[in-house]
Protein backbone atom coordinates (compact mmCIF):
# COMPACT_ATOMS: atom_id res chain seq x y z
CA UNK A 1 0.00 0.00 0.00
CA UNK A 2 2.39 2.90 -1.00
CA UNK A 3 3.21 4.36 -4.42
CA UNK A 4 6.16 4.78 -6.34
CA UNK A 5 6.71 7.02 -9.51
CA UNK A 6 9.41 6.86 -12.05
CA UNK A 7 9.58 8.81 -15.32
CA UNK A 8 12.33 8.89 -18.02
CA UNK A 9 12.82 12.60 -19.66
CA UNK A 10 15.52 14.83 -21.62
CA UNK A 11 15.42 12.11 -24.64
CA UNK A 12 16.52 8.97 -21.96
CA UNK A 13 19.33 11.09 -20.36
CA UNK A 14 17.47 11.67 -16.94
CA UNK A 15 14.77 9.93 -14.62
CA UNK A 16 12.66 11.45 -12.19
CA UNK A 17 11.56 9.56 -9.26
CA UNK A 18 9.07 10.02 -6.09
CA UNK A 19 7.53 8.21 -3.64
CA UNK A 20 5.24 8.35 -0.22
CA UNK A 21 6.59 7.12 2.98
CA UNK A 22 4.02 5.23 4.01
CA UNK A 23 5.03 1.34 4.94
CA UNK A 24 3.67 -1.43 6.32
CA UNK A 25 4.99 -3.43 9.05
CA UNK A 26 5.69 -7.28 8.55
CA UNK A 27 3.45 -9.70 10.55
CA UNK A 28 1.83 -10.54 12.95
CA UNK A 29 1.70 -6.81 13.11
CA UNK A 30 0.44 -6.01 9.43
CA UNK A 31 -0.42 -1.92 10.01
CA UNK A 32 0.56 0.87 7.72
CA UNK A 33 2.78 3.74 8.93
CA UNK A 34 4.20 6.83 7.36
CA UNK A 35 7.79 7.18 8.43
CA UNK A 36 10.68 9.66 8.19
CA UNK A 37 12.95 6.69 6.24
CA UNK A 38 12.69 7.56 2.10
CA UNK A 39 11.75 4.99 -0.05
CA UNK A 40 14.30 5.93 -2.56
CA UNK A 41 16.80 3.60 -2.06
CA UNK A 42 20.18 3.61 -4.08
CA UNK A 43 21.03 0.04 -4.90
CA UNK A 44 24.23 0.95 -6.91
CA UNK A 45 25.83 3.70 -8.21
CA UNK A 46 23.11 5.49 -10.26
CA UNK A 47 20.81 2.96 -9.68
CA UNK A 48 17.86 3.53 -7.49
CA UNK A 49 14.81 0.88 -6.05
CA UNK A 50 11.70 2.18 -5.03
CA UNK A 51 9.78 -0.62 -2.82
CA UNK A 52 6.56 -1.57 -2.20
CA UNK A 53 4.67 -3.59 0.28
CA UNK A 54 6.26 -5.87 2.92
CA UNK A 55 9.84 -3.96 4.27
CA UNK A 56 11.16 -7.27 5.56
CA UNK A 57 10.10 -8.59 2.50
CA UNK A 58 11.51 -6.01 0.49
CA UNK A 59 14.65 -6.27 2.49
CA UNK A 60 15.71 -9.98 2.02
CA UNK A 61 15.00 -9.22 -1.86
CA UNK A 62 17.29 -6.36 -2.21
CA UNK A 63 19.79 -8.19 0.06
CA UNK A 64 19.97 -11.48 -1.99
CA UNK A 65 20.58 -9.40 -4.90
CA UNK A 66 23.23 -7.27 -3.62
CA UNK A 67 24.83 -10.76 -2.32
CA UNK A 68 24.51 -12.04 -5.66
CA UNK A 69 25.70 -8.69 -7.41
CA UNK A 70 29.16 -8.85 -4.92
CA UNK A 71 30.23 -5.23 -4.73
CA UNK A 72 30.41 -5.30 -9.47
CA UNK A 73 29.71 -2.70 -11.09
CA UNK A 74 26.64 -4.07 -13.50
CA UNK A 75 24.27 -2.34 -16.16
CA UNK A 76 20.51 -1.69 -15.64
CA UNK A 77 19.94 -5.20 -17.36
CA UNK A 78 22.38 -7.58 -15.10
CA UNK A 79 20.96 -5.50 -11.89
CA UNK A 80 17.04 -5.95 -12.85
CA UNK A 81 17.82 -9.72 -13.34
CA UNK A 82 19.81 -10.04 -10.09
CA UNK A 83 17.13 -8.44 -8.34
CA UNK A 84 14.48 -10.48 -10.33
CA UNK A 85 16.12 -13.74 -9.03
CA UNK A 86 16.29 -12.69 -5.52
CA UNK A 87 12.09 -11.83 -5.97
CA UNK A 88 11.75 -15.44 -7.08
CA UNK A 89 14.06 -17.09 -4.49
CA UNK A 90 12.36 -15.21 -1.48
CA UNK A 91 8.94 -15.83 -3.01
CA UNK A 92 10.05 -20.12 -3.07
CA UNK A 93 11.62 -19.76 0.61
CA UNK A 94 8.39 -18.23 1.32
CA UNK A 95 5.75 -20.28 -0.23
CA UNK A 96 7.81 -23.43 1.64
CA UNK A 97 7.64 -22.04 4.94
CA UNK A 98 3.81 -20.99 4.76
CA UNK A 99 2.50 -23.60 2.64
CA UNK A 100 4.57 -26.95 2.12
CA UNK A 101 6.23 -27.06 5.81
CA UNK A 102 3.04 -26.42 7.79
CA UNK A 103 1.16 -29.47 5.73
CA UNK A 104 4.15 -32.15 5.90
CA UNK A 105 5.62 -31.24 9.23
CA UNK A 106 9.34 -31.56 11.00
CA UNK A 107 9.55 -35.26 9.62
CA UNK A 108 10.30 -34.20 5.81
CA UNK A 109 13.11 -31.50 7.30
CA UNK A 110 14.44 -34.68 8.91
CA UNK A 111 13.93 -36.83 5.18
CA UNK A 112 15.58 -33.63 3.11
CA UNK A 113 18.66 -33.89 4.86
CA UNK A 114 19.12 -37.33 3.75
CA UNK A 115 18.45 -36.59 0.19
CA UNK A 116 14.28 -36.88 -0.14
CA UNK A 117 12.76 -34.68 -2.44
CA UNK A 118 8.94 -33.62 -1.45
CA UNK A 119 7.46 -35.55 -4.58
CA UNK A 120 9.12 -38.44 -3.41
CA UNK A 121 8.33 -38.21 0.66
CA UNK A 122 4.61 -37.61 -0.37
CA UNK A 123 4.33 -40.44 -2.96
CA UNK A 124 1.92 -42.22 -1.32
CA UNK A 125 0.34 -39.14 -0.71
CA UNK A 126 -0.68 -37.66 -4.27
CA UNK A 127 -3.90 -35.39 -2.97
CA UNK A 128 -1.29 -33.14 -0.15
CA UNK A 129 1.52 -33.07 -2.97
CA UNK A 130 -1.35 -31.49 -5.69
CA UNK A 131 -2.55 -29.24 -2.88
CA UNK A 132 0.90 -27.83 -2.11
CA UNK A 133 1.90 -27.49 -5.36
CA UNK A 134 -1.64 -25.59 -6.03
CA UNK A 135 -1.24 -23.11 -3.02
CA UNK A 136 2.58 -22.37 -3.64
CA UNK A 137 1.67 -20.96 -7.01
CA UNK A 138 -0.75 -19.29 -5.88
CA UNK A 139 1.39 -17.72 -3.13
CA UNK A 140 2.02 -13.69 -3.63
CA UNK A 141 4.72 -12.02 -1.64
CA UNK A 142 2.74 -8.83 -2.22
CA UNK A 143 5.60 -6.73 -3.27
CA UNK A 144 6.81 -4.92 -5.91
CA UNK A 145 9.79 -2.74 -7.05
CA UNK A 146 10.43 -0.48 -9.24
CA UNK A 147 14.23 -0.16 -10.68
CA UNK A 148 15.41 3.04 -12.48
CA UNK A 149 18.80 3.88 -13.64
CA UNK A 150 21.25 5.29 -16.22
CA UNK A 151 23.84 3.42 -17.78
CA UNK A 152 25.46 2.83 -21.31
CA UNK A 153 22.44 2.25 -22.53
CA UNK A 154 20.60 5.60 -21.36
CA UNK A 155 18.18 5.81 -19.06
CA UNK A 156 15.69 2.72 -17.79
CA UNK A 157 13.30 1.85 -15.28
CA UNK A 158 11.59 -1.68 -14.73
CA UNK A 159 9.04 -2.70 -12.41
CA UNK A 160 9.41 -6.08 -10.71
CA UNK A 161 6.46 -8.07 -9.55
CA UNK A 162 4.74 -11.06 -8.30
CA UNK A 163 5.81 -14.36 -9.12
CA UNK A 164 9.64 -13.46 -9.94
CA UNK A 165 8.91 -11.37 -13.35
CA UNK A 166 10.51 -8.17 -14.93
CA UNK A 167 9.18 -5.30 -17.06
CA UNK A 168 11.26 -3.03 -18.97
CA UNK A 169 9.33 -0.15 -19.28
CA UNK A 170 11.83 2.24 -21.43
CA UNK A 171 9.60 2.52 -24.68
CA UNK A 172 6.79 4.10 -22.24
CA UNK A 173 9.03 6.23 -20.09
CA UNK A 174 7.20 6.19 -16.95
CA UNK A 175 5.83 3.22 -14.31
CA UNK A 176 4.51 3.32 -11.16
CA UNK A 177 3.64 0.45 -8.19
CA UNK A 178 1.39 0.01 -5.47
CA UNK A 179 -2.10 0.62 -4.35
CA UNK A 180 -1.98 4.46 -5.97
CA UNK A 181 -0.26 3.16 -9.17
CA UNK A 182 -2.86 3.61 -11.44
CA UNK A 183 -4.05 6.90 -10.23
CA UNK A 184 -0.20 7.53 -10.82
CA UNK A 185 0.32 6.28 -14.28
CA UNK A 186 -3.52 8.17 -15.55
CA UNK A 187 -2.19 11.49 -13.93
CA UNK A 188 0.59 10.83 -16.38
CA UNK A 189 -1.12 9.76 -19.17
CA UNK A 190 -3.33 12.47 -19.41
CA UNK A 191 -0.36 15.08 -19.19
CA UNK A 192 1.06 13.41 -22.24
CA UNK A 193 4.54 12.63 -20.40
CA UNK A 194 6.51 10.93 -22.82
CA UNK A 195 10.51 10.46 -22.89
CA UNK A 196 11.74 13.98 -24.62
CA UNK A 197 9.48 16.28 -22.26
CA UNK A 198 12.20 18.34 -20.48
CA UNK A 199 13.09 17.61 -16.77
CA UNK A 200 11.47 20.39 -15.04
CA UNK A 201 7.89 19.56 -17.39
CA UNK A 202 8.44 16.03 -15.86
CA UNK A 203 9.54 16.80 -11.95
CA UNK A 204 6.08 18.57 -11.85
CA UNK A 205 4.23 16.30 -13.74
CA UNK A 206 5.75 13.19 -11.74
CA UNK A 207 5.16 15.22 -8.35
CA UNK A 208 1.54 15.99 -9.67
CA UNK A 209 1.21 12.06 -10.11
CA UNK A 210 2.07 11.42 -6.48
CA UNK A 211 -0.52 13.81 -5.53
CA UNK A 212 -2.97 12.37 -7.69
CA UNK A 213 -2.31 8.90 -6.05
CA UNK A 214 -2.87 10.01 -2.70
CA UNK A 215 -6.40 9.15 -3.47
CA UNK A 216 -6.10 5.75 -3.14
CA UNK A 217 -6.18 3.44 0.11
CA UNK A 218 -2.63 3.38 1.95
CA UNK A 219 -1.08 5.95 0.07
CA UNK A 220 0.80 8.28 2.24
CA UNK A 221 -0.20 12.19 1.74
CA UNK A 222 2.66 13.82 4.86
CA UNK A 223 5.33 13.14 2.92
CA UNK A 224 6.75 13.02 -0.64
CA UNK A 225 10.29 12.75 -1.81
CA UNK A 226 11.36 13.07 -4.94
CA UNK A 227 14.81 12.88 -6.54
CA UNK A 228 16.32 13.09 -10.42
CA UNK A 229 18.95 10.40 -11.77
CA UNK A 230 21.18 11.75 -14.38
CA UNK A 231 24.56 11.25 -16.20
CA UNK A 232 27.26 13.88 -16.27
CA UNK A 233 29.24 14.49 -20.12
CA UNK A 234 32.53 12.37 -18.03
CA UNK A 235 30.11 9.38 -17.00
CA UNK A 236 29.88 10.06 -13.37
CA UNK A 237 25.82 8.68 -12.28
CA UNK A 238 24.46 11.07 -10.14
CA UNK A 239 20.93 10.79 -7.81
CA UNK A 240 19.72 14.32 -6.28
CA UNK A 241 17.38 14.71 -3.77
CA UNK A 242 15.14 17.67 -4.21
CA UNK A 243 15.00 19.94 -1.36
CA UNK A 244 12.67 21.98 0.75
CA UNK A 245 12.79 24.83 -1.88
CA UNK A 246 11.69 22.66 -4.91
CA UNK A 247 9.20 20.51 -2.77
CA UNK A 248 7.75 24.02 -1.67
CA UNK A 249 7.32 25.36 -5.32
CA UNK A 250 6.03 22.07 -6.23
CA UNK A 251 3.61 22.15 -3.74
CA UNK A 252 2.60 25.86 -4.66
CA UNK A 253 2.37 24.68 -8.31
CA UNK A 254 -0.15 22.23 -7.45
CA UNK A 255 -2.39 23.95 -5.09
CA UNK A 256 -2.61 26.99 -7.93
CA UNK A 257 -2.21 25.52 -11.15
CA UNK A 258 -3.27 22.16 -10.89
CA UNK A 259 -5.76 22.61 -13.46
CA UNK A 260 -4.03 24.58 -15.87
CA UNK A 261 -3.26 22.40 -18.45
CA UNK A 262 0.49 23.84 -18.69
CA UNK A 263 1.50 25.65 -15.80
CA UNK A 264 3.77 28.21 -15.37
CA UNK A 265 7.32 26.58 -14.66
CA UNK A 266 9.46 29.74 -13.90
CA UNK A 267 9.72 29.63 -10.81
CA UNK A 268 10.77 25.59 -10.62
CA UNK A 269 13.24 26.49 -13.14
CA UNK A 270 15.10 29.08 -10.29
CA UNK A 271 14.41 26.11 -7.25
CA UNK A 272 15.92 23.20 -9.35
CA UNK A 273 19.30 24.67 -11.42
CA UNK A 274 20.14 21.87 -14.21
Amino acid sequence: MTVCIAAICERGEAIVVAADRMFTSPPPVNIEFESDESKIEQFADGIVVLPSGNTAIVTEILEAAKDAMSGKPASLSEVGELIRKGYATVRAQKAEENVALPMVGADFESARETGMTLPKYLEDQGGIYQGIVAQSFQFNLGTELLLAGIDREGARIAAITHPGSIFWLDKLGYGATGSGAIHAVSSLNLCGQTRSHDLHTTIYAVYAAKRAAEVAPGVGANYTDLAVLTSTKEGKRQVRECDRAVMEELKKLWETQRATPAPDLTNLKKAFVK
